[in-house]
Protein backbone atom coordinates (compact mmCIF):
# COMPACT_ATOMS: atom_id res chain seq x y z
CA UNK A 1 0.00 0.00 0.00
CA UNK A 2 2.87 2.32 0.79
CA UNK A 3 4.37 2.15 -2.71
CA UNK A 4 0.98 2.66 -4.32
CA UNK A 5 0.20 5.66 -2.11
CA UNK A 6 3.60 7.20 -2.87
CA UNK A 7 3.00 6.67 -6.61
CA UNK A 8 -0.45 8.24 -6.36
CA UNK A 9 0.98 11.29 -4.58
CA UNK A 10 3.63 11.69 -7.29
CA UNK A 11 0.81 11.78 -9.87
CA UNK A 12 -1.61 13.85 -7.77
CA UNK A 13 0.17 15.66 -4.90
CA UNK A 14 -3.12 16.85 -3.37
CA UNK A 15 -4.77 13.42 -3.23
CA UNK A 16 -6.02 13.38 0.36
CA UNK A 17 -6.76 9.66 0.64
CA UNK A 18 -3.27 8.73 -0.60
CA UNK A 19 -1.70 10.96 2.06
CA UNK A 20 -3.94 9.37 4.69
CA UNK A 21 -2.96 5.85 3.59
CA UNK A 22 0.70 6.79 3.67
CA UNK A 23 0.24 8.31 7.14
CA UNK A 24 -1.22 5.00 8.37
CA UNK A 25 1.65 3.05 6.83
CA UNK A 26 4.20 5.20 8.66
CA UNK A 27 2.22 5.06 11.92
CA UNK A 28 2.16 1.26 11.73
CA UNK A 29 5.91 1.21 11.02
CA UNK A 30 6.53 3.32 14.12
CA UNK A 31 4.11 1.57 16.43
CA UNK A 32 5.56 -1.84 15.55
CA UNK A 33 9.15 -0.69 15.99
CA UNK A 34 10.13 -1.50 12.42
CA UNK A 35 12.40 1.54 12.13
CA UNK A 36 15.79 2.11 13.75
CA UNK A 37 14.71 5.72 14.26
CA UNK A 38 11.75 5.56 16.66
CA UNK A 39 10.53 9.11 16.00
CA UNK A 40 10.85 9.43 12.22
CA UNK A 41 7.91 7.20 11.21
CA UNK A 42 5.59 9.14 13.52
CA UNK A 43 6.83 12.50 12.25
CA UNK A 44 6.27 11.32 8.68
CA UNK A 45 2.82 10.00 9.62
CA UNK A 46 1.91 13.39 11.08
CA UNK A 47 3.17 15.18 7.96
CA UNK A 48 1.01 13.03 5.69
CA UNK A 49 -2.03 13.17 7.98
CA UNK A 50 -1.82 16.97 7.97
CA UNK A 51 -1.34 16.96 4.17
CA UNK A 52 -4.47 14.80 3.81
CA UNK A 53 -6.50 17.22 5.92
CA UNK A 54 -5.08 20.25 4.11
CA UNK A 55 -6.07 18.72 0.77
CA UNK A 56 -9.53 17.75 2.04
CA UNK A 57 -10.68 18.84 5.51
CA UNK A 58 -13.45 16.22 5.30
CA UNK A 59 -11.06 13.28 4.82
CA UNK A 60 -11.90 11.13 7.86
CA UNK A 61 -8.90 8.80 7.52
CA UNK A 62 -6.58 11.80 7.79
CA UNK A 63 -8.25 12.98 10.99
CA UNK A 64 -8.25 9.50 12.50
CA UNK A 65 -4.57 8.81 11.85
CA UNK A 66 -3.64 12.31 13.00
CA UNK A 67 -5.42 11.76 16.29
CA UNK A 68 -4.05 8.27 16.85
CA UNK A 69 -0.49 9.30 16.00
CA UNK A 70 -0.57 12.39 18.22
CA UNK A 71 -1.10 10.42 21.39
CA UNK A 72 0.69 7.21 20.40
CA UNK A 73 3.88 9.03 19.44
CA UNK A 74 3.97 11.02 22.67
CA UNK A 75 3.04 8.08 24.89
CA UNK A 76 -0.24 9.67 25.84
CA UNK A 77 0.70 13.29 26.36
CA UNK A 78 -1.81 14.53 23.78
CA UNK A 79 -4.88 12.38 24.42
CA UNK A 80 -7.24 15.36 24.27
CA UNK A 81 -6.30 16.42 20.75
CA UNK A 82 -6.04 12.81 19.62
CA UNK A 83 -9.55 12.14 20.88
CA UNK A 84 -10.88 15.28 19.18
CA UNK A 85 -9.45 14.20 15.82
CA UNK A 86 -10.71 10.62 16.15
CA UNK A 87 -14.18 11.86 17.11
CA UNK A 88 -14.15 14.18 14.10
CA UNK A 89 -13.41 11.15 11.90
CA UNK A 90 -16.46 9.44 13.42
CA UNK A 91 -18.63 12.51 12.74
CA UNK A 92 -17.43 12.55 9.13
CA UNK A 93 -18.10 8.82 8.70
CA UNK A 94 -20.21 7.47 11.58
CA UNK A 95 -20.55 3.97 10.13
CA UNK A 96 -16.80 3.28 10.06
CA UNK A 97 -16.00 0.75 12.78
CA UNK A 98 -12.26 1.45 12.64
CA UNK A 99 -12.76 5.08 13.60
CA UNK A 100 -14.95 4.08 16.54
CA UNK A 101 -12.33 1.56 17.66
CA UNK A 102 -9.69 4.30 17.66
CA UNK A 103 -11.99 6.50 19.76
CA UNK A 104 -12.54 3.54 22.10
CA UNK A 105 -8.82 2.79 22.36
CA UNK A 106 -8.06 6.44 23.08
CA UNK A 107 -10.69 6.55 25.81
CA UNK A 108 -9.37 3.29 27.28
CA UNK A 109 -5.82 4.64 27.44
CA UNK A 110 -7.23 7.76 29.11
CA UNK A 111 -8.72 5.56 31.82
CA UNK A 112 -12.32 6.14 30.68
CA UNK A 113 -13.35 2.51 30.53
CA UNK A 114 -17.13 2.88 30.41
CA UNK A 115 -16.98 5.39 27.55
CA UNK A 116 -14.43 3.21 25.76
CA UNK A 117 -16.68 0.16 26.00
CA UNK A 118 -19.63 2.10 24.57
CA UNK A 119 -17.58 3.11 21.53
CA UNK A 120 -16.20 -0.38 21.05
CA UNK A 121 -19.72 -1.80 21.32
CA UNK A 122 -20.89 0.61 18.60
CA UNK A 123 -17.93 -0.39 16.44
CA UNK A 124 -18.81 -4.07 16.72
CA UNK A 125 -22.44 -3.64 15.62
Amino acid sequence: ARREAEAAIRLEPELARAHAILAWAHHIEGSNGWSADRDRPFETALEHAKAAIAADPNEPWGHCVLGFTLWWRDRGRDFRRGLEEARLAVRLNPSNAHFRMIVGATLAYMGKGEEALREIDLAMR
